[in-house]
């Protein structure tokens, strides 16, 4: 069958508008995803929480991993002395450097502080309380999490001393630590609480402030 010149500028014209009502069709499929998309996903003070008792254990994780291998290559390398200097110098800016990769605020405190820096505030205060109630009366030491405010949450968790390598700093002087490095940590720490503890002796907390903002966009 032959078609003439005007058969043919019609069927290329409706090829044309089919093709065209077909990339509309699928350009609004793809518009409807986008703005499924961007609407707001509501998120519970649950997930919040979730979310700040998981990053709270991974924060806490990776410091007391990196605190502890250098401690321990300070300690077999140059022995307490030093690893009381290390404590001293180089803690505080491994716990800066976590701060930022994070974007949240890590500390230790304890109601025996060895460093007065590191004193509790009161919120502390009142959980590092709550806490040793617990360890004298044999009850759970879990972490935990706190709302302070609509914008930041607190994740605490335990320190118990339960390491020879924590005692050979934090133990009973004379039987743990040698009369060198007792005097070592009262120079660096005058004001000192923190010595005769005993294996499995509650220590302090971690002490996590976190973000809602950071947490929010985590989820």
């Amino acid at each position: 069958m032959k078609y003439s010149g005007i058969t043919w500028i019609y069927l290329i014209f409706m090829l044309a508008a089919c093709d065209s009502g077909s990339q509309r069709h699928v350009n609004r499929d793809a518009l409807q995803e986008e703005i499924r998309n961007r609407e707001p996903k509501k998120i519970s003070e649950a997930q919040i929480t979730t979310e700040a008792f998981s990053q709270g254990q991974i924060i806490t994780g990776e410091a007391q991993k990196e605190l502890l291998q250098t401690l321990h290559k300070v300690m077999e390398e140059s022995g307490p002395v030093k690893a009381a200097q290390f404590c001293s110098v180089q803690a505080r800016p491994i716990m800066d450097s976590l701060s930022q990769k994070y974007n949240a605020t890590i500390r230790r405190t304890s109601l025996k502080p060895r460093n007065p820096g590191n004193a509790p505030d009161e919120v502390e205060k009142q959980l590092l309380e709550a806490y040793e109630y617990n360890a004298e009366n044999n009850l759970p030491m879990n972490e935990n999490v706190q709302r302070l405010s609509y914008d930041y949450l607190l994740y605490t968790k335990p320190i118990i001393i339960n390491n020879e390598l924590c005692l050979r700093c934090h133990g009973e002087p004379g039987r743990n630590f040698e009369q060198e490095t007792v005097k070592a940590i009262d120079q660096l720490y005058p004001e000192d609480k923190a010595r005769n503890y005993t294996s499995g002796d509650f220590r302090g907390i971690w002490s996590i402030k976190l973000s809602q903002k950071e947490l929010v966009k985590a989820l």
